[in-house]
């Protein structure tokens, strides 16, 4: 059974994800792919293992995503961009969103915080919100 959400927050720990952006220019492409994979498979497979199951169909939504580093070294919240990219397509993966068009997904933020500060294990958290001040014509205003 799918449930149509409002909002819904999927929380994603770092066990078999590691922590690495896909933008490193240091990187091979291969490497950058295998990363990009296995971070859309984990996010598709959690998503849908959620209970209830959960459906974005009633409208665009917003995405927060949100680094809980393991360390306070210093990170650039947009540089997360290329990193969070696979996240977006294993939600669609999984089933909460259609697709990843500006149809459905009005804005994408990201933000970035050491863990210790919030008291959580180091891990992605990430937001998805039901948009209610959208055009019903889409897009842009």
């Amino acid at each position: 059974m799918t449930t149509q959400m409002r909002d819904a927050i999927l929380d994603l720990t770092l066990d078999d994800v590691p922590l690495r952006t896909l933008n490193a220019r240091d990187a091979h492409w291969s490497d950058r792919s295998k990363h990009s994979d296995l971070v859309r498979t984990t996010v598709a497979w959690k998503a849908r293992t959620t209970k209830p199951r959960v459906r974005f169909d009633n409208g665009p939504v917003r995405i927060h995503i949100t680094l809980l580093a393991p360390d306070r070294r210093r990170r650039d919240p947009d540089n997360l961009a290329a990193g969070c990219k696979p996240i977006i397509d294993g939600l669609v993966d999984g089933g909460w969103l259609p697709d990843d068009s500006w149809h459905h997904v009005d804005e994408v933020a990201y933000s970035c915080f050491p863990a210790d500060d919030v008291a959580q294990p180091p891990g992605w958290v990430v937001h998805v919100t039901v948009v209610d001040d959208m055009p019903t014509t889409g897009g842009v205003a």
